[in-house]
C-alpha cells in the first residue's frame, strides 16, 4: 500500500471517530493534495503529508502534532497523535508511564498492573514504501522528465548493487547519460557517486576514483559538503593521492581520516546503518564482527564479502559464510528446503504428510514451518500460502 493510501485510511478512520457533527469540519485530502490519495500517478511525498496533518490538526482539538528530530536529510520528523482531548491533555503523562512499562526498572508486578491500569495504549502507526518499490516503478515509465528519472535510476542501481543483484550496470549507464548533460552537482554528483562505490565493491579502482574525480569536478563552488563528502570518501578510498577539498561533511570526514570509531558514532546518531557498517569495516575485529552483524541484516551481500575477507585476512575462524546464493535471490530468504516445504503446503499438505514425502521427522518440519512463518512475517498457514503467491516465491500451478 502507498504512502497515500496510507495517509486516505488512517484519515478516514479518524473522522468515523470524530462522528457526523464534525465530519464536515475536517478537510479532505484532494482539497489539500489537490489529488485523491490513490489516484494513478499520483504519490504524496513527504511535504504534502505533513501539510495535511497540519491541516487536519488545526481542524481539531483530538489531533496534535510534534517534532521529534531531523532526518538525514535535515527535515522534521514529525508525528501526529489522534486521541480525545482529555487524552492528548495527559499525553506526557502516559508517555512517561509508557516508558516506565518498558524499561520496567524497579518495578514490581503489582506496580506494574497499577500503571497499566491507570495510562492508556498507545498504537503507533506509520506508512511508507522501500525505495526500490517506487523507484522500480518509475523506471518502467521511460516517459518521466529527467528530474524524475534520474533519481529513480540512482536509487535502483545503489539498492541492487548494495544487495548483489544484476542489472547496476545498465541503469547506471542511462543515469550517466541523463546526467552529464545537464552540468548540475545535483544530478552528475549522485551519479558518480553511485558509480564509484560500486567499482569499489567489483575492486575496479580505477574506474572508482574516476568516477569520483568527475563528481569533484561538477562540485567545485557549489558548497554542498554532503555531495562533496560521498565522492571524496569514494575517492580516497580507491585512490589515497587523490587531491580532496575542505569542504566535506563531518562523517565522510571522519572516515577519510581513518577515525573509523567516531565515524561509526556519527552514522548512529543519524540513523544510517548501512554507513555505519561501512565505518565499522575499517576497525577492529569486534568492529569488523559488528559490522558483519549489521550487514547480514541488511542483506548487503558485496559488503558482506569484504567484511569476511578482513575478519579471514586476520586469522579469525569460524566467520560465517554468508547466506547462500539460493537464499539471497529469495524475497524472503528462505532457504531452498524451506521454499520445497512452503511449496508443498500450497498443495494442503500436512506437517505429518511433509515429514513423510521429505524424509525427515514431524518435528523438523515443524522447525521449517516455524521459521516459514517467521520469515513472510505471517500468523498461519494460510496467511503464508497467500504470501508464497504474492511475493512469487511459488508460482500458480506449481
Amino acid at each position: 500500500m502507498s504512502f497515500s493510501k496510507h495517509i486516505w485510511s488512517w484519515c478516514t478512520c479518524f473522522c468515523l471517530l470524530l462522528g457526523g457533527r464534525l465530519q464536515a469540519q475536517i478537510p479532505t485530502p484532494s482539497s489539500v493534495l489537490g489529488h485523491t490519495p490513490g489516484d494513478d500517478f499520483y504519490l504524496a511525498n513527504y511535504e504534502e503529508a505533513v501539510k495535511y496533518f497540519h491541516v487536519l490538526a488545526a481542524s481539531s482539538d483530538r489531533m496534535k502534532m510534534f517534532t521529534v528530530g531531523k532526518s538525514t536529510q535535515g527535515r522534521d520528523i514529525e508525528v501526529a497523535v489522534i486521541s480525545s482531548p482529555e487524552n492528548l491533555a495527559r499525553l506526557d503523562e502516559y508517555k512517561k508511564i509508557a516508558r516506565q512499562l518498558a524499561t520496567a526498572d524497579g518495578l514490581n508486578d503489582e506496580q506494574a498492573r497499577k500503571l497499566a491500569h491507570d495510562s492508556k495504549v498507545i498504537v503507533h502507526i506509520d506508512g511508507g514504501l522501500h525505495s526500490s518499490e517506487v523507484a522500480g516503478g518509475l523506471v518502467e515509465r521511460h516517459c518521466l522528465a529527467i528530474a524524475q528519472r534520474l533519481p529513480a535510476l540512482v536509487v535502483l542501481s545503489l539498492v541492487r548493487a548494495r544487495r548483489g543483484d544484476p542489472g547496476v550496470e545498465e541503469l547506471l549507464d542511462e543515469a550517466m547519460r541523463l546526467a552529464q548533460p545537464t552540468g548540475e552537482l545535483q544530478r552528475i554528483g549522485r551519479v558518480a557517486a553511485a558509480c564509484a562505490e560500486v567499482a569499489w565493491y567489483r575492486d575496479d579502482t580505477a574506474s572508482a576514483a574516476e568516477h569520483a574525480r568527475i563528481g569533484l569536478r561538477a562540485a567545485v563552488g557549489k558548497h554542498d559538503t554532503w555531495m562533496v563528502g560521498e565522492l571524496a570518501f569514494w575517492g580516497r578510498r580507491a585512490d589515497p593521492t587523490l587531491e580532496l577539498p575542505t569542504d566535506i561533511a563531518e562523517p565522510y570526514a571522519l572516515m577519510i581520516a581513518g577515525q573509523w570509531e567516531a565515524a561509526a558514532e556519527a552514522w548512529q546518531a543519524l540513523g544510517m546503518p548501512y554507513e555505519r557498517a561501512l565505518a565499522l569495516a575499517d576497525g577492529s575485529e569486534d568492529a569488523l564482527r559488528e559490522s558483519l552483524g549489521i550487514i547480514e541484516q541488511l542483506g548487503a551481500g558485496p559488503l558482506g564479502v569484504i567484511v569476511r575477507r578482513r575478519l579471514r585476512e586476520r586469522g579469525v575462524r569460524g566467520v560465517p559464510r554468508g547466506p547462500r546464493p539460493s537464499t539471497r535471490v529469495n524475497p524472503a530468504g528462505l532457504t531452498s528446503r524451506e521454499v520445497q516445504v512452503l511449496t508443498l503446503l500450497v498443495r494442503g499438505h500436512t506437517n505429518t504428510e511433509l515429514a513423510g514425502r521429505l524424509h525427515v521427522s514431524t518435528r523438523t518440519v515443524d522447525h521449517h514451518v516455524s521459521s516459514i512463518l517467521e520469515k513472510l512475517d505471517v500468523r498461519s498457514r494460510t496467511e503464508a500460502v497467500a504470501a508464497a503467491f504474492g511475493l512469487g516465491i511459488v508460482k500458480p500451478g506449481a
